[in-house]
């Protein structure tokens, strides 16, 4: 249950995650840098905010936020199809995420990662235990909030997701992955005005490539799913201009179960 999670921190946790993660300032600096190019990245972006990472760890090499930083970084560029072997940049996310934990193990954005590298690969139950040593570490995260709730909704439980996902925005409201993604739930849950109030709030904060590539179909379903035809091939039409190479069988296969591809399918 979400209020599980809420426990109280040992006072060794609340002073690892008060804990300076870097004596370098510079470095620091590098991976804030980084991070904030991360916020609607594109690739270029992406790129960029690599870079940065990479050069954080040369000034700090023990420095675990900047590896698993750096694993996002290969993770994204391979769920957003900017990868020319994606699997093998889904490995390296691992590796760096397991680098980060080796050197630090209360690092939550490593465990995030590791969550979302099992997710990829369908190891859902995997994930969710990656998760939830997140939380362990720190219950009152909205990111690991919000990453809980996405993987049950890959995972085919959309109606366990959402206390998750709107968990995340009582911590941020401004957590555009959560609202995302309480769209998309709401849509496999057929709570479909619902999931389209959140996919265009979402899609107004989010312009960055996955929110797109995630957004605008679930909510060309949505308004299919309610009749309102004009507007579905509205969304459609924007899709084939901003993914000329969208497959519907494809973007199904992404989800855990057959009834939520075919959900998608419909």
């Amino acid at each position: 249950m979400v209020g599980a999670a809420a426990a109280k921190l040992t006072r060794f946790e609340q002073e690892r995650v008060l804990t300076k993660p870097t004596v370098n300032l510079a470095a620091y600096e590098y991976v804030l840098r980084g991070r904030d190019r991360l916020v609607n990245a594109t690739r270029q972006q992406n790129d960029a905010a690599r870079e940065l990472f990479q050069h954080a760890i040369e000034l700090d090499p023990n420095y675990a936020a900047a590896y698993a930083a750096l694993g996002g970084t290969y993770f994204d560029s391979a769920v957003s199809g900017w990868a020319e072997f994606p699997n093998e940049d889904v490995a390296r996310a691992n590796e760096l995420a397991s680098k980060a934990l080796a050197l630090d193990p209360t690092t939550i954005s490593a465990y995030r990662l590791l969550a979302v590298v099992q997710m990829f690969n369908r190891h859902y139950d995997l994930a969710l235990g990656q998760i939830d040593r997140a939380l362990e570490i720190n219950p009152n995260d909205a990111e690991s909030y919000a990453y809980r709730g996405v993987i049950l909704v890959f995972a085919g439980r959309s109606a366990e997701a959402l206390p998750w996902l709107e968990g995340a925005l009582r911590f941020d409201r401004a957590n555009v992955r959560a609202v995302l993604y309480i769209g998309m739930a709401n849509y496999f849950v057929d709570r479909h005005a619902e999931a389209i109030e959140a996919l265009d709030r979402a899609l107004a904060r989010g312009p960055g490539r996955n929110t797109q590539l995630l957004g605008h179909p679930i909510l060309a379903a949505s308004y299919a799913e309610i009749g309102r035809n004009e507007d579905t091939e509205r969304e459609r039409a924007l899709i084939r201009r901003l993914f000329p190479l969208f497959d519907a069988d494809r973007f199904a296969a992404q989800f855990g179960t057959q009834e939520a591809r075919n959900h998608i399918k419909a």
